[in-house]
C-alpha cells in the first residue's frame, strides 16, 4: 500500500476519532478531508494578524495535483462551525451548503452541488455581457429570484467593493445569453489557468463562481481577503486604462522637486491632475496617521505673507511621523489671527479631496469642495502637546494665547491639551553669538567694522559683482596654505542668522593678506572719500595685532556656536541629548580660550602665523605702519585677546543657561537620552533622574511611580539594544526594547509600558523645529519664485509634494495610492505620451584637502581629550587677573539681563502651570504677574474690538421720520423729483438748518462754515443729492458736540466780530431738545459781562469743559489773564468735529 504523507495520516485519525458516529470512509476521501480543513483554516486567518500558516512542500503539492479531478471548478471549500448538538449549514460560494454535527475536530461531508437553472435562463436578452445589457436585462425582467437581475441592481456596490488600484473591478461576469451564468473572479481565474502545476499560485489559486444564494456582498469581502485572490492580484499586470502609469506620478513628483511648472509634454490639466492625486495620496496617509496618533507637536514659521503649519506626531507603536498641516497665505500679523490660523490649518488637513483648479472634473459625483472630517479635526486639535515657534514674538504669543492654563483665551480657541510653548532651538542657539559679542564694546566694534556695517567689506564683496573680481583676484596672488587645497572667497552671509557669521569671519581670517590688498586697490581706483573707500580705511584701521588675534578667536568661537546650532538645526533631534550638547559646547569652549587650545588649533594658529611675517598698511592720511613680525604677536596682544575671550565664554554660558533654562520641562526628557553604553550590571536610576522623571509626571499629569520603576526595568534593555547596534539613536533603541518586552503575553505582563509609552511618545514630538519650515520655504523660493503669486492651493499642493520629494522613502507606496486616487476621481486617462529620456547624476569624489575636511580637523583638535588624566590645566593666574582687569560694564549688565530674562521665563513658566518653585515670595510673583496678565489681556481685547468696529462696514444712519434743510445750492436738483426723495423715508423739510438732523448740500466734506458748525453741534447727517437719487452717495454722521459736557464763554470783542456765527451757535445750542421737548445740551454759554458767573463756575468744574473764547484784543487784557483754555472762534469750532466712522458712507468700497 502506498506510503501516505504525514499530514494526510494526522488528519485521518483526527478524522476518525473526532466523529461520534459510523463512516466508512476510503483513503482518498480521508486525504481529501483532511488537506481541505487545513487549506481552509489557512484562508480563514490569511487576512488576520495571526501569523501565516508554512505553505505545502512540492511533494505534497504533487500529492493534491490529483484534486482538481475530484472537484468541480466552481466548488468553493466551506469552512464548517459546530454549535452545541445542532447542524450548522454555511453557505458555499456557488450556492451549496455542507453539514456537520458537535464535534470538537468535525467531520466535512462532501457535497457536490447540482446546477440548477435560474427561472429567467431562458428569457429574450441580449447577446454581449456590456453593463448595458445586464441593465436592459433588469429593465425587461425585473425578477427578484433571476441571477443576472441580482448583478444588475447590486452592481455598482458590488464593483466598488471590488475595485482593484490598478485594474478597476475584478468581477468578471458571465454573458446575459450564457445558459450557466455565474459571476467570477477574473484575477484568479486568469492565475489559475496560466500557473504551472505546482506553483504557489496554482496550490492557492480558487476560483469564485457566485450564483443563486451565494450572490452576496459578503462573499465578495470574503474573497478579497484570501490569500489566492491577494497573489492572483500581484501577478497580475498593470492596466494603464484606469489611471496613467506609475511612471507619470514619479515624474511629476520629480518635477515638483526640482522646481519643473510642468513638463512639454503633458497640459497643464494633466500635470495639474497628477499633483493633486500625489498630494491626496500623501494626505491620505497624514491623516490616517494623525488619527490614531496620541501625541502631536506642531510648529509654524511665516515668511511673506505664508503661515506653514507643520505637524510631527507619534502614535501607541511609537511610530513618529511629520507632514504639512497647513499653508496658510496672509494669516496676519497679530497673535490671535496667527492662532486662528492653527484651526484653519487643521480643517486644512481634515479635508479630503478639495479639487483645486485647472484640474480635470470629478467623475465620481463627488464634491468638488471636499468634505471635512470634523472627528479627525477634533482628534487633533486635543492631542496637539507642544507648539513650537520661531523667536518672533505674535508667533510666539500666540502659542500662549493657545495654552490651556493662559489667561490669554477671549481671542483665540484654546487647545485643550497644550501644555509646552517651545521656542525653536535654533533659533534659541544663535542669540549665544548675537548677544555674546554685542556684549563687549571692542568685539562688536570689530565685527560691525569687518561684517555688519553697510560699507564693511564683507558686504562690499558680497553685494558687488566687480569689488567680488577684484577681491579673487588678489586671493590668487596671496600666499596659499599647505594644509588647504584652496581658500574659499565667498563672503555671503544672513545678517539675520548670526549663526551664518562664521563664514565671513572665518573666510576674513584665511583670506587677511588678500583683504589688505583688495583694501588699498579700491582706495586707489575709488579714492579715499566714496562710501567703499571709507569701509576699507576702517578695516585698515582697526588692523591691530590684538585685533588680528582676535578676529581669529572669534572666528572659533563662532564655529563653535555653529555647531551647536547645526545639532538643533534638524526637522528632529533627540530632545534628551541636548542637555549633553550644550555640556560638550561649554567644555570646548572653556578648553580652547580657558586653557589655550585656540593658540595651537583652528582660525587663532592661522592669525598668529599671520602675524610672524611683517606687512606694510598704507592708509592715506596715516603714517605707514607694520604689521606683524618675525618674532610673532607679543605676550601681552595674546593674553589680552585671551582675556577677552575668556569674558565672552562666561556671558555666552549666562546666555545658554538662559535660553535652555534646567527648569525647562525639555531638559528632564534628558534621563531617555542614553549617552553611553553601560557594563553587563545592572543599571538604576539617579536621584537627578528620578526627579527629571517625577517633573515629566507631574507636568503631563503621568504617575511618577510607575514611570519610575518602568523606566528603570528597561534600561538594561535599551543598553543593550544600543550594543547590538551602535547607531541607534535613543528614541530608536527605546522603541526596540519595548517591542522586545512587549511581544508576548508573558514578558507583557512582566514588563509593564502603560506609563512610559506615553512619556515616549512625549519624547519623540518634544524635538520639533522650525528649521525645517524654514528650508521648505527657501525650496518653494527657488522653484517658484519669492514673489509667486499663483494660487493659494496651488501653492499649498506643490509645498506638499516639495516637502515628499525630499524626505519620502516608501515611494511606490505613494505612487500606486495616487493612482487609486485618480481612478477614483477621475476614471481613465487619456493615451500618455513616448517614453522620454533620463538623466543620470554624476558622483561626488570629496577632496582630502577641502575646507571642509580642514574645518573638522580643527574641530577635532578643538575637542577636549576624554578621561581625567588627559584634561586640560586649570586656568593661570596671569589670564585670570587680566580678564578680571579686562571685564567691562556692558559685560556686567549683559549678565544682569540674562538673569533678568531667566526670571521673567521662569515665572511665565509658573503662571502657565508648571510648579517651579512653592516659596511664598515666588508665590506672590506669580499672582501679581497673572493680574498684570489679565489687565493685558483686557487692554487686548479692547484694542481688537476697536480694530474690528474700524474694519466692519458701515451702519448707516437711520433717518426715517427726521427732519431735513436743503441747502439752496442744490435746491433746484431736489425739487426737480418732488417727493421722491423724502417721501420713502417720511422726512420733514423745515426752513432752519439748526432745527435739521439731516442736511443735504452740494459738498458733504466741505458743506460751508455755517453748515459745518451746526453739523458738529448737533451730530447731523450730512449728505449729497446722489445719496438719495443714486446711492451710495456720500453721508457723513458727526457725533453732537452738544451732548458733550462743556463750560463756554464768548468775549464781547468776539461776539462783535463775529455776530452772525455767535447768534447760530447759541441759536442752535438752544433748539436740540430731547423727544419730551426738554433741551438735550450739555453746554452752557456766557456772553460779554457774564464773566464773572463763568469765572465762578469754572473755578469748580474740570479743565477740560472749559472752553474761553477771546478775541486777539482781548489776549492783552488783564481781566482774562487767568482764563483757563482760551482759543479763538475758529479753533472752537475746528475743535468741535469728531465724525462717526461706522456710520458714515465715504462712497467707495461699500465704505
Amino acid at each position: 500500500m502506498q506510503e501516505w504523507p504525514a499530514h494526510a495520516r494526522h488528519g485521518a485519525c483526527l478524522f476518525l476519532s473526532c466523529s461520534s458516529t459510523r463512516l466508512v470512509a476510503t483513503p482518498l476521501l480521508l486525504y481529501f478531508q483532511a488537506v481541505r480543513v487545513t487549506h481552509v483554516r489557512a484562508r480563514e486567518l490569511s487576512g488576520s494578524n495571526q501569523p501565516k500558516r508554512r505553505q505545502l512542500d512540492p511533494d505534497h503539492a504533487q500529492d493534491m495535483s490529483f484534486l482538481s479531478d475530484f472537484m468541480d471548478d466552481d466548488v468553493v471549500p466551506t469552512p464548517v462551525k459546530c454549535v452545541g448538538n445542532r447542524t450548522v449549514k454555511r453557505e458555499l460560494a456557488d450556492g451549496a451548503s455542507s453539514s456537520t454535527k458537535r464535534s470538537r475536530l468535525c467531520a466535512v461531508k462532501l457535497e457536490v452541488p447540482v446546477s440548477q437553472p435560474t427561472k429567467c435562463q431562458s428569457a429574450p436578452t441580449a447577446c454581449a455581457s456590456e453593463p448595458n445589457d445586464f441593465d436592459a436585462h433588469f429593465e425587461s425582467h425585473r425578477c427578484k429570484t433571476c441571477d443576472k437581475c441580482t448583478y444588475a441592481a447590486k452592481r455598482a456596490d458590488w464593483e466598488k467593493a471590488a475595485f482593484i488600484p490598478q485594474r478597476g473591478t475584478w468581477l468578471k461576469p458571465q454573458p446575459v445569453d450564457a445558459e450557466d451564468w455565474w459571476v467570477g473572479c477574473g484575477p484568479c481565474e486568469e492565475a489559475a489557468m496560466t500557473a504551472a502545476p505546482g506553483a504557489a499560485a496554482a496550490l492557492y489559486a480558487r476560483t469564485l463562481r457566485m450564483r443563486g444564494q451565494s450572490l452576496h456582498l459578503g462573499n465578495i469581502r470574503q474573497h478579497c481577503r484570501t490569500k489566492a485572490h491577494r497573489l492572483a492580484c500581484e501577478a497580475a499586470p498593470l492596466d494603464d486604462t484606469v489611471a496613467p502609469p506609475l511612471g507619470d506620478f514619479e515624474k511629476a513628483l520629480v518635477n515638483v522637486g526640482l522646481g519643473h511648472q510642468k513638463p512639454s509634454a503633458w497640459s497643464a490639466k494633466k500635470s495639474t491632475s497628477l499633483e493633486w492625486c500625489l498630494a491626496e495620496a500623501i494626505r491620505d496617509a497624514d491623516r490616517e496617521f494623525l488619527r490614531r496618533a496620541a501625541t502631536i507637536a506642531v510648529m509654524l514659521d511665516e515668511r511673506n505673507g505664508r503661515l506653514l503649519v507643520k505637524y510631527q506626531g507619534c502614535d501607541e507603536r511609537l511610530t513618529l511621523r511629520s507632514g504639512v498641516l497647513g499653508l496658510i497665505r496672509n494669516a496676519g500679523k497679530t497673535a490671535p489671527q496667527i492662532a486662528a490660523a492653527v484651526h484653519r490649518a487643521v480643517q486644512t488637513a481634515c479635508t479630503r479631496r478639495k479639487l483645486h483648479p485647472v484640474c480635470n472634473g470629478l467623475r465620481n459625483g463627488g464634491d468638488s469642495a471636499g468634505t471635512v472630517d470634523e472627528v479627525l479635526a477634533r482628534h487633533i486639535l486635543e492631542h496637539i502637546v507642544f507648539y513650537v515657534s520661531d523667536g518672533d514674538s505674535a508667533t510666539h504669543l500666540s502659542g500662549h494665547m493657545l495654552h490651556r492654563d493662559s489667561g490669554r483665551a477671549a481671542l483665540a480657541e484654546k487647545l485643550p491639551n497644550l501644555r509646552v510653548v517651545i521656542r525653536d532651538r535654533a533659533h534659541s542657539s544663535r542669540h549665544l553669538n548675537e548677544h555674546s559679542f554685542a556684549a563687549d564694546p571692542v568685539l562688536q566694534l570689530l565685527l560691525q567694522t569687518a561684517v555688519l556695517k553697510q560699507q564693511s567689506i564683507v558686504r562690499q564683496i558680497k553685494d558687488s559683482q566687480p569689488l567680488r573680481g577684484v577681491f579673487v583676484g588678489e586671493a590668487r596672488n596671496q600666499a596659499h596654505r599647505e594644509d588647504l587645497l584652496a581658500v574659499v572667497t565667498d563672503m555671503s552671509f544672513a545678517p539675520q542668522r548670526f549663526d551664518s557669521l562664521q563664514k565671513p569671519l572665518g573666510r576674513i581670517v584665511l583670506n587677511l593678506e588678500a583683504l589688505m590688498s583688495y583694501c588699498t586697490l579700491v582706495i586707489r581706483e575709488r579714492g579715499p572719500t566714496s562710501d567703499e573707500g571709507q569701509g576699507c580705511i576702517a578695516f585698515l584701521e582697526s588692523l591691530t595685532e590684538e585685533n588680528v588675534i582676535l578676529l581669529g578667536m572669534m572666528a572659533d568661537a563662532s564655529d563653535e556656536c555653529m555647531i551647536l546650532t547645526r545639532f538643533m538645526d534638524k526637522e528632529t533631534f533627540e530632545v534628551g541629548s541636548m542637555r549633553a550638547e550644550l555640556t560638550r559646547f561649554n567644555e570646548r569652549i572653556e578648553f580652547l580660550y580657558l586653557h589655550k587650545q585656540c593658540l595651537k588649533c583652528g582660525y587663532t594658529k592661522v592669525a598668529l602665523e599671520f602675524l610672524k611675517q611683517p606687512r606694510v598698511l598704507q592708509v592715506p592720511g596715516r603714517v605707514l605702519r607694520t604689521l606683524g613680525s618675525k618674532a610673532g604677536a607679543a605676550e601681552t596682544d595674546v593674553l589680552r585677546a585671551l582675556a577677552r575671550m575668556v569674558n565672552w565664554v562666561k556671558v555666552t554660558q549666562q546666555i545658554a543657561e538662559t535660553e535652555f533654562p534646567q527648569h525647562d520641562l525639555l531638559s528632564a526628557f534628558n534621563v531617555f537620552f542614553i549617552s553611553s553604553v553601560g557594563g553587563s550590571e545592572a543599571r538604576r536610576l539617579s536621584a537627578e533622574d528620578r526627579e527629571a522623571l517625577d517633573k515629566i509626571a507631574r507636568g503631563f499629569n503621568l504617575d511618577g511611580v510607575k514611570l519610575a520603576a518602568q523606566t528603570e526595568q528597561h534600561l538594561n534593555i535599551v543598553e543593550h539594544e544600543m550594543r547590538l547596534d551602535s547607531s541607534l539613536t535613543s528614541f530608536a533603541a527605546w522603541s526596540k526594547a519595548l517591542a522586545r518586552t512587549q511581544k508576548t503575553h508573558k514578558s507583557r505582563r512582566n514588563y509593564a509600558v502603560d506609563v512610559l509609552v506615553p512619556a515616549l511618545q512625549l519624547y519623540a514630538v518634544a524635538s520639533g523645529s522650525t528649521s525645517g519650515i524654514e528650508r521648505n520655504f527657501s525650496s518653494a523660493k527657488r522653484n517658484l519664485g519669492e514673489n509667486w503669486q499663483g494660487n493659494p492651493i496651488a501653492e499649498e499642493r506643490r509645498m506638499v509634494l516639495s516637502l515628499a520629494h525630499a524626505a519620502l522613502t516608501d515611494r511606490a507606496a505613494v505612487f500606486a495610492a495616487a493612482r487609486q486616487v485618480w481612478a477614483e476621481s477621475f476614471g481613465p486617462p487619456r493615451a500618455a505620451a513616448g517614453k522620454r529620456l533620463g538623466t543620470r547624476s554624476a558622483g561626488h569624489r570629496e577632496r582630502p584637502k577641502s575646507h571642509a575636511s580642514w574645518l573638522r580637523r580643527r574641530r577635532a583638535d578643538s575637542t577636549p581629550s576624554a578621561g581625567p588624566a588627559a584634561g586640560p590645566d586649570p586656568m593661570d593666574d596671569a589670564l585670570a587677573s587680566m580678564a578680571d582687569a579686562l571685564w567691562s560694564d556692558r559685560q556686567t549688565r549683559e549678565v544682569a539681563r540674562q538673569q533678568q530674562v531667566r526670571k521673567d521665563r521662569k515665572l511665565q513658566a509658573a503662571v502657565e502651570g508648571l510648579e517651579v518653585d512653592a516659596t511664598p515670595e515666588f508665590l506672590a510673583q506669580v499672582a501679581g504677574a497673572r493680574a498684570a496678565a489679565a489687565r493685558r489681556q483686557r487692554a487686548l481685547e479692547a484694542q481688537h474690538r476697536r480694530i474690528a468696529a474700524i474694519r466692519s462696514l458701515p451702519a448707516p444712519s437711520d433717518i426715517q421720520g427726521k427732519t431735513v434743510w436743503v441747502d439752496p445750492a442744490v435746491e433746484p436738483t431736489m425739487k426737480e423729483s418732488g417727493s421722491a426723495w423724502w417721501a420713502p423715508h417720511a422726512l420733514r423739510v423745515v426752513e432752519r438748518r439748526e432745527l435739521a438732523h439731516v442736511l443735504v448740500v452740494r459738498d458733504a466734506a466741505q458743506p460751508g462754515g455755517r453748515n459745518q458748525a451746526v453739523a458738529h453741534m448737533r451730530g447731523c447727517l450730512v449728505t449729497t443729492p446722489e445719496y438719495f437719487f443714486s446711492p451710495p452717495g456720500a453721508a457723513l454722521q458727526w457725533k453732537a458736540a452738544l451732548l458733550v459736557p462743556r463750560v463756554v464763554y464768548v468775549s464781547q470783542a468776539v461776539c462783535a466780530a463775529h455776530k452772525v456765527m455767535v447768534d447760530l451757535i447759541r441759536s442752535t445750542e438752544s433748539t436740540l431738545q430731547l423727544p419730551n421737548g426738554k433741551s438735550a445740551s450739555r453746554w452752557r454759554v456766557f456772553v460779554g459781562e457774564q464773566w464773572d458767573e463763568f469765572k465762578t463756575l469754572f473755578s469748580r468744574r474740570r479743565a477740560h469743559e472749559i472752553r474761553t473764547l477771546l478775541h486777539a484784543t482781548d489776549r492783552g487784557d488783564p481781566t482774562f489773564q487767568r482764563a483757563p483754555n482760551v482759543m479763538s472762534l475758529h479753533e472752537f469750532l475746528a475743535s468741535l468735529g469728531h465724525l462717526d466712522g461706522n456710520a458714515s458712507i465715504l462712497g467707495m468700497c461699500k465704505r
